[in-house]
C-alpha cells in the first residue's frame, strides 16, 4: 500500500480521542485525520457501514463491567440510539481480515465489546525466538511432540519435547511454532485445503503458519488465545486431560479446550549437574539414596558412602541429556527391555551400556538453586587454563614469548630477580571488546595482545605470541561448560584455526601455544577456562591431614610397615593420613605421614626412575608436582602426581607410571576429620555396648568374649587407656587383668578373648579397623553369642557405643554364663 514512503502502516489503527461539551467523545485517525462514525444525512439502523468521515462525529462510551483494570473495556454507542458499534462476524464466525465493522443494535456481545488502549503497538503473546510451552486451557496439559511425530496433550515435564521455539512469518501476523530438540514444526500433514475436524496435529520439516488471535469469551486482559489454521475457522482442539490425548483441529466453538495459553519457559535454568562429576542421587521425601545392589537393581539406602552409591554424571552430546555410570561396577542406571514398554513400576537397573535421562527442574516444590553461567565481561581480567594440563597461557616478557606454565615452577623464580613484577600478572589478560563481537586479551604485565604477529597468516603450528597491536578472537563456549569459570574456544575469525597448547603429554612448563585447526569438542588441549579468579588454587591447605583416594578404584593410600605404599579400602588409620606442606617458592607438596614421620616419595635417583617405579616412604621431604585434570572431570575434581593404581586388590603396590588418559591415575585429596573425639577418655570405666543388640561385651570364665544382658558385673567392665604416640586404644578389664584383643591370626570369626598383654584397638565414628578392613562383631542378641571379628559392612551390628561407669561401684560379678553360640553363617 505505500510505495511512496509516506505512511507509518501502524498510523492506521491510531485514533486520537477528543472530548465534546455533552461528555461524548470523538476518534479521529492519526493517519488520514478522518473521524471514525457514518456519513451526515444517514440514519444509524442495523448493517450501516462504519467509515471515516470528514466531520466530527460523537460517540457515548459506556465501560463494561467485566473491564480489567489496564486495558478498559468499552461499548461505543451513537448518541441518542440502541446503535453500537459493531465487528459483523455473526454470520460466519470468521477470523480472517476484512471484517465489517457496522452499527447494530446493543445484544451484549462480545463482537460489540473494545478495548481501547493507550499501548498503540500491536503485539502477540510471544517474542520472535523465545521458548514456549503451549498449555491448554481447559486440561492444563500442554503441547508434546512424542516420537511417532504426532502431537498429544501431557503434564508438563521440562522434557525438550514440550519446548516450542516462536518465530513470526515474514511480513505477516502468522507465527510458526518449531521444536529445537528434533528441529520439526507444529503443524499438519497434507493439503490445508483437505484439512477438517479430527486433522491432526503432527510435526513437519518444513514451517507451518498459525493464526493467534487473542479470544477474550473466556477471560478478561487477553489471557487466552485461539490457534487457528489461517483463513479457516478451524483451531487447536483438546478436549480431554488425559494423558497422550490427540490434538487436532475443530471448527471453531465457544468451548474451553479450544483455548490456549502461551507461558514462556526459563531455558536459563541449569543441570544440577557438571559432566565428570561425581554424584550421590537422594530421594527428596525419604532422604534416601540410589544405590546398586549386587543383583544389579537400584534401591533406596540410608548413605553410607559406599562404592555402589556413587554416580558419575557424563552429558549425551547434543541432547542435553544425561548418563549415570557408577565407576565402582562399570554400570548405568537405566532400564532393561525397550524403552517403548516403560510405564509404572518398570524396575531401574544397573546395565551395561549408556542409558540416557532428561533432568529437569520441578517447580511444583520450589525453584531456589537456580545456577548461572559466567561469560566474558569487557575490562575485567582473566586467567587462561588449560583443560587438559592447567597450564596458564604465560606471556614471558618484552619480547612477545608466550607458553603455557603452571604457577609456582622455577621460571617465576628465575625471573623476577629485581622483584619489579608482581609474577601473577603474566597470567592476567584484560578483555577487550572489538567490533562485530570479537575480543581482545591485552596482557596486564606488558601491555601486549594476545595473537599473531601482522602478515602472517594462522596455520597449523604458528606460534601464539604477545604483539603490539590489537588482535581480535572469537570466543565460543563450548558445551560441556560449568557453571563457573567459563570453558572456551578461541577461534581466529574467518578461520577454522584455533588457539592449542602443543602438550605433547607434557606437563612440564615451556608448553608452545599455538594456532591449530580446530579438531573437535573432545579435544582437551584446545579448551581453555577463562575465570575471573585469578589465583591458582590448590586442593590442600598446608598442614591439614587429607586421604589420596585412587578415582578409579576407591582405593586409598596407605604406608605399610616395609615402607613400601600400596592401595587398601579407608579404614581411617594412622598409615593412611598424609599431612600436605608446600615446598618453599615451587608450588610443589610434600606429603608426610605423621604416624611414622616418613615422606611419601621414591628410594632412587629421580634421574633414574622409570616405568614402575615403586612409591615408598622416605625419610627426607619428598616432592610433587600436583596437577588438576579435567579430561575426567570437570572443574579439576581430580588431580595427578602421577602415582599409578591400576589394580583394585587390597595391597596392591602404587607406582609411577608415564601420564595416560586412564582413570587409575587420577587421585582425590579429601580433607580428614582429625578433630573427631573418640568416645573414651584414658582411665575411665566403660562397658561396650552393640548397637543393634544392645548386649555389652562380657569376659567369660573361659577368657572368650560375648554379649550379655548389663548386669553391672565386674566382667562387663573395661578401663581404657591410649597407646603412646600413636592413638590407638587399650581395653583392660581390672577385674581379670586381662585386656580385650584377639591370639593368632585375624580374619572373618576370629575370636575376640582376653589376652595377658595390651592389645591396640583403632577407635573410629563408624569406620573400620586398624590397618584392616576388619571389625568387632556381634550378629545377635543371644546372651553368650560369641564376639569376634568380620570383614567390615555396613550393618548395625558392627557399630558399638562406650557408656562410661561409676569406677567406685564395687558389686558381684553376676556371672551368668549361657553355652557360647558360636557365629553362623551371615543372615
Amino acid at each position: 500500500m505505500h510505495h511512496d514512503r509516506q505512511y507509518k502502516p501502524l498510523a492506521y489503527y491510531q485514533w486520537e480521542a477528543q472530548t465534546t461539551p455533552a461528555g461524548f467523545w470523538r476518534f479521529k485517525n492519526v493517519q488520514f485525520g478522518l473521524y471514525l462514525g457514518i456519513e451526515q444525512g444517514q440514519v444509524a439502523t442495523d448493517g450501516l457501514a462504519i467509515c471515516g468521515v470528514s466531520h466530527p462525529f460523537n460517540w457515548a462510551a459506556k465501560r463494561t463491567e467485566e473491564a480489567g483494570p489496564s486495558p478498559a473495556v468499552f461499548k461505543l454507542s451513537i448518541p441518542f440510539t440502541k446503535q453500537v458499534l459493531h465487528l459483523a462476524i455473526d454470520d460466519d464466525n470468521s477470523w480472517k481480515n476484512g471484517f465489517k465493522i457496522q452499527s447494530c443494535p446493543d445484544l451484549d456481545q462480545p463482537a460489540q465489546k473494545w478495548i481501547i488502549d493507550s499501548n498503540t503497538t500491536l503485539g502477540g503473546p510471544f517474542e520472535a525466538g523465545k521458548i514456549y510451552i503451549l498449555v491448554n486451557c481447559h486440561t492444563g496439559t500442554v503441547v508434546q511432540l512424542y516420537d511417532t511425530n504426532k502431537t498429544a496433550g501431557y503434564s508438563f515435564d521440562g522434557g525438550r519435547s514440550q519446548r516450542w521455539e516462536a518465530n513470526q512469518e515474514q511480513g505477516t501476523r502468522y507465527w510458526t511454532f518449531k521444536n529445537p530438540w528434533n528441529g520439526l514444526y507444529m503443524g499438519i500433514a497434507g493439503d490445508t485445503s483437505a484439512a477438517g475436524n479430527r486433522t491432526r496435529i503432527v510435526g513437519v520439516p518444513q514451517p507451518f503458519a498459525w493464526d493467534i488471535v487473542r479470544d477474550r469469551t473466556k477471560g478478561a486482559n487477553g489471557g487466552a488465545y485461539r490457534i487457528f489454521l489461517p483463513y479457516t475457522r478451524l483451531n487447536l482442539d483438546l478436549g480431554k486431560a488425559d494423558p497422550g490425548c490427540a490434538i487436532h483441529l475443530w471448527d471453531r466453538t465457544d468451548v474451553l479446550w479450544h483455548f490456549w495459553k502461551f507461558e514462556l519457559l526459563d531455558t536459563a535454568l541449569e543441570a544440577p549437574l557438571k559432566a565428570g562429576e561425581m554424584y550421590m542421587i537422594v530421594n527428596c521425601h525419604t532422604g534416601t539414596v540410589a544405590h546398586l545392589e549386587d543383583t544389579k537393581k537400584l534401591a533406596g539406602y540410608s548413605f553410607n558412602d559406599g562404592r555402589n552409591q556413587k554416580w558419575e554424571a557424563s552429558q549425551e552430546e547434543g541432547t542435553g541429556h544425561w548418563f549415570f555410570k557408577n565407576p565402582w561396577s562399570g554400570y548405568y542406571m537405566g532400564i532393561a527391555g525397550d524403552t517403548s514398554a516403560a510405564g509404572n513400576r518398570t524396575r531401574i537397573v544397573g546395565v551395561p551400556q549408556p542409558f540416557a535421562w532428561d533432568v529437569i527442574p520441578d517447580r511444583s516444590q520450589g525453584t531456589n538453586g537456580k545456577s548461572h553461567r559466567m561469560a566474558l565481561e569487557a575490562g575485567q581480567m582473566f586467567k587462561f587454563i588449560n583443560f587438559k594440563t592447567s597450564s596458564a597461557v604465560t606471556l614471558k616478557g618484552i619480547m612477545g614469548d608466550i607458553s603455557g606454565d603452571k604457577y609456582g615452577e622455577d621460571f617465576v623464580k628465575n625471573m623476577h630477580h629485581d622483584h619489579l613484577y608482581e609474577p601473577l600478572t603474566y597470567y592476567q589478560w584484560e578483555a577487550q571488546t572489538a567490533p562485530a563481537g570479537f575480543w581482545r586479551f591485552k596482557n596486564v604485565q606488558f601491555g601486549l595482545y594476545l595473537g599473531i604477529e601482522e602478515g602472517q597468516v594462522a596455520a597449523d603450528g604458528l606460534a601464539i605470541r604477545g604483539v603490539s597491536h590489537p588482535f581480535s578472537w572469537v570466543a565460543k563456549r563450548t558445551g560441556e561448560a560449568a557453571a563457573s569459570p567459563a570453558m572456551f574456544k578461541l577461534f581466529v575469525p574467518f578461520t577454522n584455526q584455533v588457539l592449542h597448547l602443543n602438550d605433547d603429554n607434557s606437563w612440564t612448563n615451556g608448553i608452545k601455544i599455538q594456532s591449530w585447526s580446530d579438531l573437535g569438542s573432545d579435544h582437551a588441549a584446545q579448551k581453555w577456562i577463562i575465570d575471573l579468579n585469578t589465583t591458582f588454587e590448590v586442593p590442600f591447605e598446608a598442614g591439614q591431614i587429607y586421604i589420596l583416594v585412587n578415582c578409579n578404584t576407591g582405593n586409598v593410600v596407605q604406608l605399610e610397615e616395609t615402607k613400601k605404599i600400596a592401595g587398601y579400602s579407608f579404614n581411617a588409620g594412622q598409615n593412611q593420613r598424609w599431612e600436605a606442606s608446600q615446598e618453599d617458592g615451587t608450588g610443589h607438596w610434600f606429603f608426610k605421614n605423621p604416624w611414622s614421620g616418613l615422606y611419601m616419595g621414591v628410594a632412587s635417583d629421580t634421574a633414574a626412575i622409570v616405568n614402575g617405579t615403586r612409591v615408598v616412604g622416605v625419610p627426607q621431604p619428598f616432592a610433587w608436582n600436583v596437577v588438576p585434570d579435567r579430561t575426567q572431570g570437570g572443574n579439576g575434581g581430580s588431580y595427578r602426581f602421577n602415582l599409578d593404581s591400576y589394580n583394585q586388590p587390597p595391597g596392591h603396590e602404587s607406582y609411577l607410571w608415564e601420564r595416560t588418559d586412564v582413570l587409575w591415575h587420577l587421585w582425590k585429596f579429601e580433607l580428614l576429620d582429625t578433630a573427631v573425639e573418640a568416645p573414651v577418655q584414658a582411665g575411665g570405666m566403660y562397658k561396650i555396648v552393640n548397637c543393634h543388640t544392645g548386649t555389652v561385651a562380657h569376659l567369660e570364665d573361659n577368657r572368650n568374649l560375648a554379649g550379655y544382658r548389663f548386669n553391672d558385673g565386674r566382667n562387663q567392665k573395661w578401663e581404657a587407656s591410649q597407646e603412646e604416640g600413636t592413638g590407638y586404644w587399650f581395653f583392660k578389664n581390672p577385674w581379670s587383668g586381662l585386656y580385650m584383643g584377639i591370639t593368632g591370626a585375624a580374619g572373618n570369626s576370629t575370636r575376640i578373648v582376653g589376652v595377658p598383654q595390651p592389645f591396640a584397638w583403632n577407635i573410629v565414628p563408624d569406620r573400620g579397623q586398624v590397618n584392616t578392613a576388619l571389625n568387632l562383631d556381634l550378629g545377635k542378641a543371644d546372651p553368650g553369642y560369641s564376639i569376634h571379628l568380620w570383614d567390615r559392612t555396613n550393618v548395625l551390628w558392627h557399630l558399638w557405643r562406650f557408656e562410661r561407669l561409676d569406677s567406685g561401684a564395687e558389686l558381684d560379678a553376676h556371672d551368668h554364663e549361657a553355652p557360647v553360640v558360636e557365629p553362623g553363617p551371615r543372615e
